[in-house]
């Protein structure tokens, strides 16, 4: 076999000729004759194609060889070109009207026009008779020189021989593929890490951790672990991160950091400016600052960026992580701790390649395991080789594939400088067909370390040819692309996917080196035109991408010397003057996003083989006419276009035109429907004939209106505004008619309005029915396949949830359809609701019963993947399915069969309970500690009629928070010694209870605790001591000081009455001192003091404060501005208070960002937004709330 790098020549030439016997040339026969000449034109390159083959299989090309390869490259670009005219022709003839030139002068004149412009057929068969001429000379040259060469044919047996493309199948398996990997082997890096980084306070203002390794090792994955672990979070007040790679300037480095605090992009220019506005947002506060990828290793540049950090400013143990292939860079900063990251342990190295391999935690079959541990081992520990052959392997389970990548030459392979580089080629070389080898390496068209859009990605192959349709393939060029993409993914040439809210990915990243890889196998065929870049002569680019530091040298000689005319793709990132755009006639894409375009100049609507346009961000006010001749154009994006508001009149002459792009999510919402008289009124929106609407939200105004008069009204209007089946999200919302429309109860619209074909709505993600009070029935929802939220709330007249819900039924509130014939659908009849997540049944206040699915044979199952129910406010309901297998949260308030549910359901993956005012229940469950044994969060709040907690409530290892509010039956707490995974607990006027639970002081993982308005508890502790002998003092119980991780701390509250108290008494809160994990404090319930411990002053650590119940209290302290660390101020039913610091305190407290006001009516007052004399002292803080109400929320 040839050699790797040569192999990219011949598959790229491979590719190329896929391309042009794709083509459809049919019609171009039938309009323009050159039928013989077009037969032989596609026979021949059809033979070149299988020489190309044969070439691929020799040992190795010689020169005269690889110079043939590019040859034919070359020529099957023109022969693209030649039948692209062709069809470009074809429509214009179809699309414009031939007699425009009549009307501009003389007949004589339009008849001297006639032969020279575009619209003279015989002008144009006579200027394409020469081209083709041309072409087949060209085809012929690359024969003969094959012929001299030694090159014979292979028999081929598909379009792209036996490397063709993927088929349909395989596709199809490669989309069902989910990335669900995990990281491996790197858990004792992490935890030394993040003991450096939030272990002991450094001595210093800031200090520096250094994450060292080779490319692939994983140094950006490991640092994205730390980054989002749960002890950074709570250690640093601000996390910023920062892709640095080779572009260190420093400006860039705190420009990013505000955009990461301020979440939009600063307009500042200059350093010092940067800096205040950084001190602004940091206010002192702790941070951490990770700058990933770091290259540069110029001392004065690390010592301008320190001085610009210090000055920043931070509290002590802020920190900054930096990632580095470079240990010299560690060396230049002076980095103390350097982590140098190796490769992975063997036994860490085969479960990463098995978990890449195998799905669902598939075992490897034994007659494979052992050559891939041999492939495993010549990874030598790299994540990012084993994740890169694992995912060439992923679908092949021959023993032969995988010897093949055992057995390759690795070491022969050239480095580039990296060690990883072989293996990702290698990898590369494995895609399964030239075309897909093509859309990898078009992925260079993206800057380094950014987010690739999906969409837009398919958008670009498409618009260079690359998802041709096969014969016999009924697939769209849309679904072609997502299939490439989710193979790339697959193979992990793709990473790091985010997905929306229908849970569609939207877009992924592209590791460095992966991304090194692309620019390196396109590296003939595209320029990336930056400084100290200079484009050679006789350079034969495809591809140009201009950058924004190139604005002076665009009309240069050296730009001259681009064959404009030979260009595929412009991405240019300033202005392009109009003559040299106008040379790049062949031109398919053109992106020009964010140039400062104001007008759009109408040589880009000559450039008639453009498919893809991107204008966007350009502050022009309208598109020029000509682009409406760009009939080839399947893409135009004018996303951010804020000044556009005009669209040209003959936008509609863009037959090929497949996306437009104004708004990234079209999302409809109609309000004012009580408005709308008619279903023929309705129908004038044509909701149905719009395919990109993805979310529909239907609103009927709360108003006052006819209810009676409205019902027909209302029906037919929402009859009239049925969608596309293509609508994911649907929102009805205060609807009025007594039933549904047909559309809306039995989930299908009509699809195709001539022949009346009816479709399901399959594609439905989300459906929300809100404040439909007089509709006694719901619709059918239960078949449909990808429907993963449900919300019916405020349903009034709905009493049953009956046999409907779940699959059609005549008879059930269905309004008369006459067209239910010849429905289409797709999906999943399997299971009913069998993709749903999320069900919210609220305020349903008539809702008695919710019935199982009747029973089927065979059996049916029902709600398999349903993870979160809600009921609440449907106080008559009994009788609920308890069958829920995947459920993991669930919350009950206001309903009758709470009881019943918990007590028959199985409970083994719930990880979250809330009870809320359920009057019916006494007790939970026999065995609680057993039955839910997954439990992470139980709340029971409003539990009238509690009177006791299971015994084996200490069973529950996984529980992390428990609240017990408002039980006033509730006399005793089980033992609760076991829960050493509890970190909130919160016990509230619990009136009857006598004693704290038992074993709290070994609940070690505890880190907020409150126990007030339990008042006999309060006596109860007054007995044992807690209170000073005679001293007036109120003491910190000892199990709370031996609690290592509290954070959050009530103090006081459990006593309704304290008018017995001393006036000289104070409560001692000193004892807190020495916890020194204490950051939340709360004082509450000592009325009849006048002013605030004088110990508190003391608490600097302090980030929240709340002062609750303080009557006797006037005003706040000025010596409150010695909480240096103070974030947010809480003070509630404080009924006297009257004044806040001074101003200058105030001013002082940098950190203090949120004060909340509640019950505390003179302070309220003195507050008033501009006009209260208390206001001047909080007018810069960022949020103010007071007695609910947001008064400020400053950017």
């Amino acid at each position: 076999m040839v050699s790797i790098l040569e192999s990219i020549a011949v598959d790229e030439a491979k590719g190329a000729l896929n391309i042009v016997l794709a083509t459809a040339v049919d019609e171009i026969k039938r309009t323009w004759g050159f039928r013989g000449d077009l037969d032989k034109l596609k026979e021949r390159l059809t033979m070149l194609q299988a020489i190309l083959v044969e070439a691929g299989t020799r040992k190795s090309l010689t020169n005269p060889e690889q110079l043939w390869v590019e040859k034919l490259n070359k020529v099957a670009r023109h022969a693209d070109d030649l039948f692209d005219e062709f069809s470009f022709e074809n429509l214009r003839r179809k699309l414009e009207i031939k007699d425009r030139y009549y009307n501009r002068g003389s007949r004589l004149k339009a008849r001297y026009l006639f032969f020279f412009c575009l619209s003279n057929p015989l002008g144009f068969r006579w200027r394409m008779a020469h081209q083709v001429k041309d072409v087949m000379s060209m085809i012929d040259g690359v024969f003969k020189d094959a012929t001299d060469l030694g090159i014979r044919a292979t028999k081929l047996t598909g379009i792209d021989g036996s490397l063709g493309s993927v088929a349909d199948g395989e596709l199809h398996q490669y989309r069902e593929l989910v990335d669900t990997r995990q990281v491996v082997g790197r858990d004792g890096d992490e935890a030394y890490l993040v003991e450096q980084l939030c272990g002991a306070e450094s001595t210093g203002d800031l200090s520096f951790v250094a994450i060292v390794g080779i490319p692939g090792i994983g140094k950006t994955t490991l640092a994205r672990r730390i980054y989002e672990n749960e002890a950074m979070i709570e250690s640093f007040t601000e996390r910023i991160w920062i892709y640095v790679s080779d572009d260190f300037n420093i400006n860039r480095i705190l420009s990013r950091m505000v955009e990461f605090l301020a979440t939009s992009k600063p307009d500042l220019s200059t350093a010092e400016a940067l800096i205040k506005k950084l001190q602004q947002h940091m206010g002192g506060a702790r941070y951490l600052l990770v700058l990933d990828d770091v290259w540069n290793t110029a001392e004065e540049l690390w010592e301008s960026l320190k001085t610009c950090l210090y000055r920043i400013g931070g509290s002590s143990g802020s920190k900054v992580l930096l990632t580095s292939r470079s240990n010299a860079v560690a060396d230049t900063v002076k980095v103390p701790v350097v982590h140098t990251l190796k490769g992975l342990e063997h036994v860490d190295s085969w479960a990463l390649f098995k978990q890449t391999v195998f799905a669902n935690g598939e075992a490897c079959p034994s007659n494979l395991e052992e050559s891939g541990r041999r492939i495993v081992d010549k990874c030598n520990g790299v994540p990012l080789a084993i994740k890169t052959l694992g995912g060439t392997l992923r679908l092949k389970r021959n023993l032969q594939d995988w010897k093949s990548i055992e057995n390759s030459e690795l070491c022969k392979l050239p480095e580039y400088g990296d060690r990883i580089i072989p293996y990702l080629l290698l990898s590369f070389q494995h895609l399964p067909s030239p075309t897909l080898k093509q859309c990898f390496a078009y992925c260079s068209i993206y800057e380094k370390g950014a987010a690739i859009s999906k969409g837009n990605l398919i958008e670009l192959w498409m618009a260079q040819g690359l998802l041709f349709l096969q014969e016999g393939s009924n697939l769209k060029m849309e679904e072609i692309g997502e299939n490439y993409f989710s193979i790339l993914l697959n193979h992990s040439f793709l990473q790091l996917p985010k997905q929306n809210e229908f849970g569609d990915i939207y877009t992924c990243k592209m590791h460095d080196l992966v991304h090194d890889l692309a620019r390196f196998v396109c590296r003939r065929d595209w320029l990336i035109y930056e400084t100290g870049g200079s484009p050679d002569e006789s350079s034969s680019i495809s591809h140009l991408v201009i950058s924004s530091d190139m604005a002076d040298q665009v009309s240069t000689p050296s730009m001259m010397k681009i064959m404009l005319n030979r260009l595929r793709t412009i991405q240019s990132y300033v202005h392009i003057p109009n003559d040299l755009l106008k040379q790049a006639r062949y031109t398919r894409v053109l992106q020009l996003f964010g140039i400062g375009l104001t007008n759009v100049s109408d040589v880009i609507g000559e450039l008639k083989y453009l498919r893809y346009l991107d204008l966007s961000a350009n502050p022009f006010k309208e598109l020029p006419e000509s682009i409406t001749t760009l009939y080839n154009l399947q893409t135009l994006k004018l996303i951010a276009c804020d000044q556009l508001y005009k669209l040209p009149i003959g936008l509609s002459k863009l037959v090929n035109l497949r996306h437009l792009d104004i708004n990234k999510f079209m999302k409809l919402e109609i309000g004012g429907l009580e408005h709308v008289n008619s279903k023929e009124e309705a129908q004038k929106a044509e909701i149905g004939a719009q395919p990109g609407i993805s979310a529909l939200h239907l609103k009927w105004s709360s108003l006052e209106r006819d209810e009676d008069s409205c019902i027909v009204e209302e029906l037919e209007v929402l009859d009239g505004l049925q969608p596309h089946p293509n609508l994911k999200w649907l929102m009805v919302n205060g609807f009025n008619g007594d039933l549904f429309p047909s559309w809306l109860t039995r989930m299908t619209v009509v699809d195709n309005i001539e022949s009346g074909q009816l479709a399901s709505l399959d594609n439905l993600v989300v459906v929300k029915l809100h404040d439909c009070r007089r509709c006694s029935h719901l619709p059918t929802l239960g078949q449909l396949p990808v429907l993963k939220t449900l919300v019916i709330d405020g349903m009034e007249a709905v009493r049953q949830i009956g046999k409907e819900f779940y699959t059609q039924s005549e008879g059930n509130g269905v309004q008369p359809d006459s067209s239910s014939s010849g429905m289409t659908s797709t999906g999943n009849r399997n299971a009913l609701f069998p993709a749903l997540t999320t069900l919210e049944i609220k305020n349903c206040p008539n809702l008695a019963e919710w019935l199982q699915p009747e029973s089927t044979d065979p059996p049916v199952e029902s709600f398999p993947c349903l993870e979160k129910l809600k009921i609440v406010g449907c106080p008559l309901l009994t009788i609920t399915p308890t069958g829920f297998p995947s459920l993991r949260d669930l919350e009950l308030e206001e309903i009758k069969s709470a009881q019943r549910l918990l007590q028959h359901g199985k409970w083994s993956n719930l990880t979250s309970l809330i009870l809320e005012d359920v009057e019916e229940l006494t007790h939970l469950p026999k065995e609680f500690g057993e039955q839910f044994t997954c439990l992470e969060t139980l709340e029971i709040n409003h539990g009238n009629n509690l009177a006791c907690l299971p015994e084996d409530l200490g069973k529950l290892t996984s529980l992390k928070k428990l609240h017990v509010c408002w039980c006033p039956l509730l006399k005793s707490f089980p033992e609760i010694g076991g829960l050493r995974s509890l970190i909130q607990l919160c016990i509230i006027d619990c009136v009857e209870l006598t004693e704290t639970p038992a074993g709290l002081d070994a609940c070690t993982s505890l880190e907020s605790l409150a126990i007030y308005g339990c008042r006999n508890l309060d006596l109860k502790r007054r007995l044992e001591g807690e209170r000073g002998s005679g001293s007036g003092e109120y003491r910190i119980a000892e199990w709370v000081l031996r609690l290592p991780r509290l954070r959050e701390y009530v103090v006081g509250g459990n006593g309704i009455n304290y008018e017995n108290e001393p006036d000289h008494f104070v409560p001692d809160i000193s004892p807190l001192l020495t916890m020194k994990s204490i950051r939340e404090l709360g004082l509450r319930g000592w009325p009849k003091l006048k002013s605030l411990p004088d110990q508190l002053r003391r608490f600097t650590a302090l980030e929240q404060l709340g002062i609750i119940e303080f009557d006797g209290l006037e005003e706040i302290p000025e010596w409150i501005g010695e909480l240096s660390s103070l974030c947010q101020l809480t003070i509630v039913s404080c009924r006297n208070l009257r004044h806040l610091p001074s101003r200058t305190v105030m001013l002082g407290m940098k950190k203090l960002k949120f004060i909340w006001i509640g019950n505390c009516p003179i302070l309220a007052e003195g507050c008033a937004k501009d006009v209260g004399p208390e206001w001047h002292k909080i007018s810069h803080i960022e949020f103010i709330w007071v007695d609910d109400q947001t008064i400020q929320n400053l950017p």
